[in-house]
């Protein structure tokens, strides 16, 4: 076999090793109107300014990556943050729109833009804010949604 045989043999090899493979969805009957309900309720828990009902939405081993932030991990974290946070602005509207959901059986992700209203002060006028985000969903056994991991970041205010 010649050297030039050869090396395509093996390059086409190779190269099938790495194509990427189409994603298999395993949804059930009634995946995405459940992973609906979650991003409302959660939503719901940040305009409510109710920080455990926030970290009720999260699994225990939760991590939460923001822009000029150290990674969040875990509930006392997150509880921590959001008590910092909600104590510097208060959010009026929240919104998740998902771009994209994927279901690949007891774990999904979905990606999306929010939408917002903040008031930074008590007697300051909310400020809209629009944002990005990529999350990692975990089902649970009680077929509940829960959030694993969130990577987001906020666009300019308008």
């Amino acid at each position: 076999m010649s050297r030039a045989v050869a090396v395509i043999i093996l390059s086409t090899g190779l190269a099938a090793c790495v194509m990427p493979r189409p994603i298999r969805q395993v949804e059930r009957p009634g995946d995405r109107a459940a992973i609906e309900d979650f991003t409302r309720g959660y939503a719901a828990a940040f305009v409510a300014g109710d920080v455990d009902g926030i970290v009720r939405f999260v699994t225990d081993d939760f991590v939460a990556l923001t822009p000029g932030r150290p990674a969040v991990i875990g509930k006392s974290e997150l509880r921590d943050a959001l008590l910092s946070d909600l104590e510097e602005r208060r959010v009026v509207a929240l919104n998740f729109i998902h771009d994209e959901v994927i279901v690949t059986g007891d774990w999904a992700w979905a990606r999306g833009r929010t939408r917002a209203l903040w008031r930074p002060q008590p007697d300051v006028e909310p400020v809209a804010v629009r944002g990005k985000y990529l999350w990692i969903l975990r089902r649970y056994p009680d077929n509940r949604w829960k959030l694993a991991r969130d990577s987001a970041s906020g666009n300019h205010p308008e």
